[in-house]
């Protein structure tokens, strides 16, 4: 019991330290969206976007465009690619946040608490979407990234479907597993506390 309480905590500091990275990322993002819709026009040249310093050295910060895009089109596939990057980042803070009420009662020792179960089958359900709509992403990722960048040679076509990623569907069935084995333990502990 007290191994179990002590690997809960451990894994509570682990996702609570996800839970910040993933808002500070979020907040890092927002901050260059910003950043980005206003670049002027100058800073945009030869398919990159460069600030140039007071010393004459530029500092280029995205590189590798096609030379023949606009502002616009550059802007338009950094804010995407920001969206869906967000989109990550917050299911990633959504899961931790889940994650950790499940820990709370083994933090307590109290494994079979009522209502575990059900957390647990809904972050079976979490990882089942999140696997679903990371896989969306790359794919949209993939696509933009080929017709903007001028990277066509780099991906083969088989890279540029969508696919239902095996491993977290697996995933998610373990875990659904897992709240069944729960519900279980949550009844015999029901019955085990009618006794006494």
């Amino acid at each position: 019991m007290e191994k179990m309480m002590k690997t809960a905590n451990i894994l509570d500091v682990i996702a609570k330290v996800l839970f910040i990275i993933s808002i500070v990322a979020l907040c890092i993002l927002l901050a260059a969206n910003i950043a980005v819709v206003f670049v002027p026009e100058d800073m945009i040249e030869n398919g990159a976007v460069k600030y140039t310093l007071s010393s004459g050295h530029s500092l280029i910060i995205a590189d590798g465009f096609d030379p023949d895009l606009s502002k616009a089109e550059i802007t338009a596939f950094l804010l995407s690619a920001s969206v869906m990057a967000a989109v990550e980042l917050i299911m990633l803070a959504v899961g931790t946040k889940v994650f950790r009420k499940i820990l709370v009662p083994m933090k307590q020792g109290k494994p079979f608490e009522s209502g575990t179960s059900d957390k647990i089958k809904k972050f079976g359900h979490f990882v089942l979407i999140f696997s679903i709509v990371g896989n969306f992403i790359s794919s949209i990722i993939n696509v933009v990234t080929v017709h903007l960048l001028n990277t066509a040679d780099m991906f083969n076509s088989a890279d540029l479907g969508f696919v239902i990623s095996l491993d977290g569907v697996i995933a998610a069935i373990i875990v659904y597993l897992i709240s069944y084995i729960f519900r279980y333990g949550e009844e015999l502990q029901k019955q085990a506390d009618e006794t006494l």
